[in-house]
């Protein structure tokens, strides 16, 4: 049995996915968009972030190819470039260089415009999907509030549109939490991680041999020893992305000569010496926030039925992890599992709600410790770390230093969502053996790349 029609606000990344999900079950899915969008491969107003340098993750590639057959072929044929992230990407850390070699953490590099243009080339194709052009300005329910049943919109050919499901994709800037809380409900919880993010990319094109061979960038990130972080990054078509990073409120300038200085006092000089023999094609680019933001659906004592929240309208994560995009396609693959076998749209909301948690919860979890150390950390609606955490997280980086099961154990906790490899017992007895006999990294001179293991 098909579903009528499914209402999705924003076609951002989020939005697409969830709408190639909706589209299996739905006899119609219509995306409310308030942006122009672009025609050809540019960044855009509603994405500011757009010309920044975006990860997408092992489980995100997976996720977004299992959600739209043939995307990463798509991708490729645009430019993109397949890595091996945990081979090709050497990471220097406070605690020195990850142990690099062959592991499962296979993306591909290609810019954020691009991305979303086969994205949405490829959802929008679907013939029972289509974008409107509109601003949605609240939810329409039934006399009762119990069931959403549309939305309110402004700049459209209509002021109400209706359907039985709707899908808030709107992303950081959702007013959704005020939304439902004019239909009666509860206020929705929220936790912020406040820091003060920063980063400045810029496009440019390298010399064959300013990278070491085998080696497709460079990834120094900032820390709470050193908030300044560094990286240069293949970005598909032969290209390269420089990104200077900050946590802690500091502006990055973007004049040429002084962002070059700013890269070179990262973490690791070779980003700043590789910068010096580029060619630019764009001018660095800005982008600032606050932190992190979650909103807490899934613990709402009541909710209207009929609604759910994805991607950065459930949480906006710290961007220099680059989780933001791989979230999103795991939670629309969760979207699609439970539309598999429902009958009715009477309680799917909450089951799709709660199924996110866990993997909001990993993928938080994994670098809460890190972001909470910051001296600029203000942590709203969260406990401080536990300094025993902090404690197995350091020898947890030191032992992947020179490990590389350990390394890849670590990779999958940020690559696939899971943290089973990690669990292992010969993985935990690696971790364990390595504190036990005070080892000490060896792989930390932050000017040599060590060559890979395995």
């Amino acid at each position: 049995m098909a579903f009528e029609r499914a209402v999705v606000i924003g076609a951002s990344v989020a939005g697409l996915l969830a709408s190639a999900a909706l589209a299996e079950r739905f006899g119609r899915v219509t995306i409310v968009e308030r942006d122009e969008l672009p025609t050809e491969p540019e960044p855009r107003r509603g994405v500011p972030q757009g010309a920044q340098v975006h990860a997408l993750l092992a489980i995100g590639i997976r996720s977004m190819n299992e959600l739209v057959p043939g995307f990463v072929d798509d991708l490729v044929a645009a430019g993109a470039e397949p890595i091996d992230q945990g081979n090709d990407i050497p990471i220097y850390n406070p605690t020195g260089w990850i142990a690099r070699g062959k592991s499962e953490a296979q993306v591909v590099a290609v810019r954020r415009p691009v991305l979303e243009h086969v994205l949405r080339s490829r959802v929008t194709a679907l013939p029972n999907v289509e974008i409107i052009a509109g601003t949605a300005t609240g939810l329409l329910a039934t006399d009762d509030k119990r069931r959403v049943t549309g939305v309110a919109l402004k700049r459209s050919a209509t002021d109400e549109l209706f359907a039985d499901l709707v899908v808030d994709a709107s992303g950081r800037a959702s007013r959704s939490t005020r939304w439902v809380e004019d239909l009666g409900y509860p206020q929705v919880g929220e936790r912020q991680l406040n820091i003060g993010i920063g980063y400045a990319t810029a496009v440019v094109n390298l010399p064959e041999d300013a990278l070491p061979d085998g080696v497709r960038g460079i990834l120094g990130p900032p820390s709470p020893a050193l908030p300044r972080g560094c990286a240069v990054m293949a970005c598909g078509s032969g290209q390269y992305q420089l990104a200077a990073l900050s946590m802690g409120g500091e502006e990055i300038p973007t004049e040429r000569e002084a962002y070059l200085r700013y890269l070179e006092s990262g973490p690791t000089p070779l980003v700043g010496q590789i910068a010096r023999k580029a060619e630019f094609v764009t001018e660095p680019v800005n982008y600032k926030l606050a932190g992190t933001r979650r909103f807490l659906w899934e613990d709402l004592p009541r909710r209207p039925e009929a609604f759910i929240a994805v991607g950065d309208a459930v949480m906006g994560f710290n961007p220099i992890y680059g989780q933001g995009m791989s979230v999103a396609a795991a939670e629309a693959l969760r979207l699609r599992r439970h539309l598999a076998g429902a009958t009715s749209i009477d309680g799917l909301a909450e089951k799709v709600q709660t199924s996110f948690r866990e993997v909001i919860d990993i993928v938080f979890g994994s670098v809460f410790p890190i972001d909470a150390a910051y001296p600029t950390a203000e942590l709203v609606g969260l406990d401080p770390v536990d300094p025993a955490v902090l404690q197995a997280g350091q020898v947890l980086a030191e032992a992947a230093t020179d490990d590389l099961e350990v390394a890849n154990a670590m990779r999958a906790v940020t690559h696939l969502f899971t943290q089973e490899p990690l669990a292992d017992p010969a993985i935990q007895e690696k971790i364990q053996a390595w504190a036990a006999e005070g080892r000490t990294v060896r792989n930390n001179d932050p000017a040599v790349i060590p060559a890979p293991l395995g």
